[in-house]
């Protein structure tokens, strides 16, 4: 009886060691990544006067559905994306992407005046953004950042297109590392967005 007793909470001794190291593992911690302007350069096309006569509404960007979300993607095979468990975007990048336009457009002055919501006045131009491709590419032991947009800017009058500009860009970062992915889209999206302001100003300015 006394070896019957010794040997059942023998057991359960042995039970509770194993249950409490199983939860003394550490769990894998979520972590939540920035798309943010560069910090190692400033507005390109600044100008100190507007270029432009008019004012621009800047639209809610727009990202394809399957980029959309706070999940950060993984290009797996040709039709085939996977999502990180434990790696998200802090904002949702349409709702930073926004941002990003509309501070960048504010401090380039090319237009009067750049908002994403006017009460009353009524903007001439709108700068619409969509972004196509949102995602890390893994070719053997490379990563790299995969970023396709374009950006439409409409005479709001006639609803019309007056410029566009598409790009498709990967580029490779120095090593596996989503911080530098993260880094690397803010770095494309901000020079695109360059990009697409100097085109304006050439075909539009005064």
């Amino acid at each position: 009886m006394i070896k019957a007793f010794l040997l059942f909470t023998g057991t359960l001794f042995l039970t509770g060691c194993l249950l409490m190291g199983c939860m003394s593992q550490k769990q894998p911690t979520n972590k939540y990544y920035l798309i943010e302007k560069p910090d190692s350069i400033g507005v390109l096309s600044f100008q100190k006067e507007p270029v432009v006569d008019g004012y621009c509404e800047v639209a809610p960007v727009e990202v394809s559905p399957a980029f959309a979300s706070q999940s950060i993607a993984k290009r797996k095979e040709s039709h085939e994306i996977v999502y990180y468990s434990y790696h998200h975007w802090a904002v949702r990048p349409g709702e930073s992407m926004t941002l990003l336009v509309e501070d960048y457009m504010k401090q380039a002055s090319v237009f009067e005046g750049a908002s994403t919501r006017y009460w009353k006045i009524d903007p001439a131009f709108r700068l619409e953004t969509r972004v196509l491709h949102l995602e890390v590419l893994q070719k053997e032991k490379k990563m790299s950042a995969h970023l396709s947009l374009r950006f439409t800017l409409l005479n709001t009058r006639e609803n019309e297109s007056l410029i566009v500009c598409q790009t498709d860009r990967k580029e490779i970062l120095p090593r596996k590392n989503l911080n530098l992915y993260a880094k690397t889209v803010g770095d494309i999206f901000h020079e695109e967005l360059d990009r697409f302001s100097q085109k304006i100003i050439e075909q539009l300015g005064d």
